[in-house]
């Protein structure tokens, strides 16, 4: 005991030594920090989510360890692991990172320090080591890779003092003044300097350290600077005033030095707007007459805030040529100048001629969103509902996980397959409704079925229906497949032409992928009955296809959404590997709110895993993570049994409406004096009637009677009312007659 007294004593006095120098205790540190451990908070590069943990053992590997820990599953039964962990770097005042490797770098990080790590290697996509802006704690990093300055008690922060002797060496000063940092030019903490004198002033009387950045500035050369001829391409004004912010110690300036340190002329150009920042009016009237008609002699444009070709009043410098667009030489032609303008889109863009007709009788029957008796939007009361009561809550409006919601996907799943009934294996994520499940299902096709695909070039095959929604071959193609068509639609007859259908399935290359509309077919409105489902059902695994429905209107066929979804059941009943893409904006009426879902039946819960992996990486660079409020609405009202039964009397209460104005189209044909047979209006299904009108007669409703609807004669049932049912049908009459 006795032995150990000298021991403490020396420790004391260390201790005591090292705080008098603005140090905290080590002994105090050491013991914290294994107690309770530092506090780190973590962000994946470049946009994820903010996390904090505590660390206790300081090396690279529990470092690793703690982050991966701290993330979320990015999918269901999925987690990040230490190895996903590639890169980590340390965020550092005021707007650098560091990279973490050794045990060493982990030790040095501050206590409630900020780290950004990412999966990807330096090989790939390294974190940036400059222009990383985040609002936090300052944390002191000596940069590894460049030269260390001279020492100052009063600057403790070396990389931004390498950086500030830099700037005043090589950007300010001319460099006949140019001052080594060992020279006096380069105060040390015991020059007595204006701005050694103020740095050591703003840490407070306690022996507290000055901010960062005044003391980062505190080694400039305040006296003997100021007002000296000024390097070429600045007035003296302009020069004498990037010196004042540079010694007050100006963030942005310090930044610009930073990031132009090895380009004086950008350095210039950026620093000069800085200026126009701080004070707009000062670039040109600061400047005196006659360094303003050197300028303008030299070419220069001291009101553009540019400098470049701005003559200096130092004798025997030659001023910069002047950039090119800036007075020395043609600019560049634009960018974008080749860009040809691309055709209107054959749904969207009849709502953009709508829009320009004036007359108050014109009527749209173009795009497919439901409207009510009075030709209005509508939102379900049940959605208003839910609305209502997830506003009374107060959630918040955080990102949700890449795969989606997992409440919402498990309830679109009972509302495709049935409760109870949802096949093993299976894979689903959240998409941008029935578009985005498209393109998603492409996008897994083309990478994973694309090797040796029956589609040129060995890319996958995706069938379409003849005819199809206009917008599947594009979603297709641009995803990287190769799109064909079947025969499905009988023009004459104004019915399924399931004979062709047939044939052409048997006849298809196996591994093609056949894309089916689950019900309320669009554009046609022409549905297969059970028996022909049936049918359909055998072609396909006899050709050895793959099915995809596309099931945007369930509902609206029938009005029952599980009789509408029986296609989908008769197929995986059948033991078909479907794939599924769902649209909840027409049931539910959420056009505006992306709202929809992929499901592939993978086959056992081990590859269901790695599907949704693959498709939450698919997913991740396109749309980073899908859009919460709509998802939401879906899940309450479908969690509840009272509102999911309001709800699924509304969507009864649309496809009635809608199949009611079938009817009274037909009637009011008959009244306007059509001798044609209409019949097949009443006899298709869903949201759109295919009318049988050509081209030109669809040009002639717009024209003379504006009525619009798409060239191929797709009338939007949902925007057919009791008020305008009549006049459409005069409309129709006059050009069919």
């Amino acid at each position: 005991m006795v032995a150990m007294l000298p021991i403490a004593a020396m420790l004391g006095k260390a201790d005591t030594a090292f705080k008098a120098v603005g140090g905290s205790s080590i002994i105090f540190n050491l013991i914290k920090h294994r107690i309770f451990g530092k506090n780190v908070r973590c962000i994946e590069y470049p946009d994820g989510d903010l996390q904090s943990f505590q660390i206790y053992r300081m090396n690279v590997g529990r470092l690793r360890e703690v982050i991966a820990d701290a993330q979320p599953p990015p999918f269901p039964t999925a987690f990040v692991q230490a190895e996903d962990v590639k890169q980590m770097s340390v965020w550092t005042s005021p707007h650098f990172t560091e990279a973490i490797k050794t045990d060493a770098d982990v030790r040095a990080i501050a206590d409630g320090g900020w780290l950004f790590w990412s999966k990807d290697g330096a090989d790939e996509e390294p974190i940036p080591r400059r222009g990383v802006k985040l609002d936090g704690s300052h944390i002191s990093s000596k940069s590894k890779d460049e030269p260390t300055p001279s020492p100052s008690d009063l600057i403790s922060d070396r990389t931004l003092q390498d950086t500030a002797i830099r700037l005043s060496r090589s950007l300010l000063i001319p460099p006949s003044v140019t001052a080594s940092p060992s020279s006096s030019s380069v105060p040390s903490a015991s020059a007595s300097t204006p701005s050694a004198s103020a740095s050591a002033a703003d840490g407070g009387g306690d022996g507290a350290p000055a901010s960062p950045l005044s003391r980062s500035f505190a080694v400039l050369p305040a006296r003997g600077v100021r007002g000296r001829p000024p390097p070429p391409g600045l007035t003296q004004w302009q020069y004498d005033r990037l010196v004042d912010l540079a010694v007050d110690g100006d963030a942005g300036l310090l930044t610009l030095a930073r990031n132009f340190g090895d380009d004086r002329r950008a350095f210039r150009r950026a620093a000069l707007r800085l200026l126009g920042r701080r004070d707009p009016s000062a670039i040109l009237l600061s400047a005196t007459p006659g360094e303003v008609a050197a300028a303008a002699a030299r070419g220069g444009d001291a009101a553009d805030g540019d400098g470049a070709g701005t003559a200096s009043p130092t004798a025997g410098v030659e001023a910069q040529p002047p950039l090119p667009g800036r007075g020395g030489g043609d600019p560049p032609p634009p960018r974008w100048a080749g860009v040809p303008q691309g055709p209107p889109d054959a749904i969207l863009g009849v709502t953009q001629a709508f829009g320009r007709d004036a007359s108050p009788r014109k009527i749209n029957l173009g795009v497919g969103a439901y409207r009510d008796d009075d030709g209005k939007p509508y939102v379900l009361p049940s959605v208003r509902e839910a609305e209502a009561r997830l506003a009374s809550r107060g959630l918040n409006m955080e990102y949700l996980p890449v795969a989606g919601h997992a409440g919402f996907l498990g309830k679109a799943m009972d509302l495709a397959y049935g409760p109870g009934a949802v096949p093993a294996g299976l894979a689903s994520v959240q998409t941008l409704s029935g578009t985005g499940a498209c393109r998603l299902a492409g996008d897994l096709l083309a990478r994973f079925a694309g090797k040796d695909g029956p589609g040129e070039g060995g890319r996958p095959l995706v069938l379409l229906p003849n005819p199809s929604w206009a917008n599947h071959g594009a979603i297709f193609r641009d995803a990287g497949c190769t799109v064909g068509t079947y025969a499905y639609y009988e023009p004459a007859t104004k019915s399924l032409d399931l004979e062709g259908m047939l044939r052409d399935l048997r006849a298809a290359p196996a591994g093609a992928t056949v894309l089916l509309h689950a019900c309320a077919h669009n554009p046609t409105g022409v549905d297969p009955d059970a028996d022909a489902w049936a049918a359909i059902s055998a072609a396909v695994a006899e050709a050895g296809l793959h099915p995809l429905f596309d099931m945007a209107y369930q509902g609206f066929t029938s009005g029952d959404t599980d009789a509408d979804a029986a296609a989908v059941r008769r197929f995986v009943a059948d033991g078909h590997a479907v794939v599924l893409a769902q649209s909840f904006s027409k049931n539910f009426g959420l056009y505006g709110h992306r709202v929809g879902a992929l499901s592939v039946m993978a086959g056992d819960e081990a590859a269901a895993a790695a599907v949704t992996s693959q498709l939450c990486i698919l997913g991740r660079p396109s749309y980073s993570n899908p859009p919460v409020h709509g998802v939401r609405l879906v899940d309450e009202v479908l969690g509840d049994a009272a509102l999911a039964s309001q709800w699924r009397g509304e969507v009864r209460g649309m496809a009635d409406r809608i199949a009611g104005m079938r009817t009274a189209l037909v009637a009011a044909l008959a009244d306007a004096g059509s001798g044609a047979d209409w019949g097949h209006v009443t006899a298709q299904n869903g949201m759109f009637c295919y009318s049988g009108m050509s081209a030109d007669m669809v040009a002639r409703l717009a024209a003379d009677w504006s009525v619009y609807l798409t060239a191929n004669g797709r009338i939007s049932m949902a925007g057919v009312t009791t008020k305008n049912v009549g006049y459409l049908a005069e409309a129709m009459h006059a050009v069919t007659k």
